[in-house]
């Protein structure tokens, strides 16, 4: 390649979502995105999974998140292209599922001036993005690309949460890939070697809830006659399963879980109420096994017949 700011600044970030274990990119291609469309394809630790169709790339790689655990990468140009990302966005932040969306856009100068393709994209997807950060044009320095690892290594770390959401990357560039003699670039400009271990390590506290607020649900679980477990999609794995089916079997409960919960699964096969939604539909039945008592964990229901079952 080329001496070019724009693409060594794509090779160091791209480089840094892999060492912070990103495995995976979902690209739709353009002019303003060439650099890290390159920058992604040129990896080997990231396999690009190529999109023409924006809305396509965002849901496939809701797909591929959800399934895998991993954060994945979502990458578009600039414009409306990058738009249509939201609803993928908002699907992620509301199922808790880590993307990272890379935005190629116009630099500073070319925003409110009518240019093409150009559009406000800081805060483009609002509150559904758990982070959003503007990346600046790229310096050709060892400050201005520690500054690039460092905000690739925040976004992985945001997109994991917890809970885990959307980190939003803006990535302003002037002339893609327009090289010139001036902006000869040194091999060792990052300070850093493509390598391994991320540049920054990001430690995520970790979350309880106090004993003695546990103390009065448990003491209210047990004094249940008919209690009953909810389980909505989460992304929390084996230990959550785990605790869920010792208090199942502790209270005697059964367990409803979404189809598309994690929880799902052999842990609670013999706790597990799968075909609810038939069962409910019958008066007598849903009557007779009404709780007096109800657990949710995760998101809430999508079945109206269900939600309605539980409030009731």
């Amino acid at each position: 390649m080329a001496p070019n700011r724009n693409y060594v600044a794509m090779e160091i970030l791209v480089d840094e979502l892999a060492r912070s274990g990103v495995r995976d990119a979902c690209l739709s291609p353009g002019n303003r995105s060439a650099p890290l469309a390159f920058a992604l394809a040129r990896n080997p630790r990231v396999k690009v999974w190529t999109h023409i169709d924006e809305r396509s790339a965002g849901f496939f790689a809701l797909g591929l998140a959800r399934a895998d655990g991993r954060p994945v990468v979502i990458a578009c140009t600039s414009g409306t292209a990058a738009a249509n990302l939201l609803p993928a966005v908002v699907e992620a932040h509301h199922s808790g599922v880590s993307l990272i969306v890379l935005t190629a856009d116009r630099p500073p100068e070319l925003r409110e001036r009518s240019a093409g393709q150009t559009i406000d994209q800081l805060r483009l997807y609002g509150a559904h993005a758990r982070w959003s950060f503007d990346l600046g044009v790229p310096e050709p320095t060892a400050a201005g690309m520690r500054h690039v690892r460092a905000a690739a290594c925040r976004a992985v770390a945001e997109a994991r949460g917890g809970p885990a959401g959307v980190a939003h990357l803006n990535l302003p560039m002037r002339d893609p890939l327009d090289p010139s003699e001036e902006e000869a670039l040194p091999a060792e400009i990052s300070e850093l070697p493509l390598g391994v271990e991320p540049h920054t390590v990001v430690h995520a506290g970790e979350q309880r809830i106090a004993g003695e607020a546990l103390a009065p649900v448990l003491a209210r679980l047990e004094a249940a006659e008919r209690p009953c477990i909810y389980a909505g999609p989460l992304d929390e794995g084996e230990p959550v399963a785990a605790a869920v089916r010792a208090l199942a079997d502790r209270l005697d409960a059964p367990v409803i879980a979404e189809p598309i919960s994690n929880l799902r699964r052999g842990e609670l096969r013999s706790r597990l109420v799968t075909g609810y939604e038939a069962l409910l539909r019958d008066p007598d039945f849903a009557a007779a096994a009404r709780p007096d008592l109800v657990l949710r964990v995760g998101a809430p229901p999508t079945s109206r017949t269900l939600a309605t079952w539980l409030d009731g």
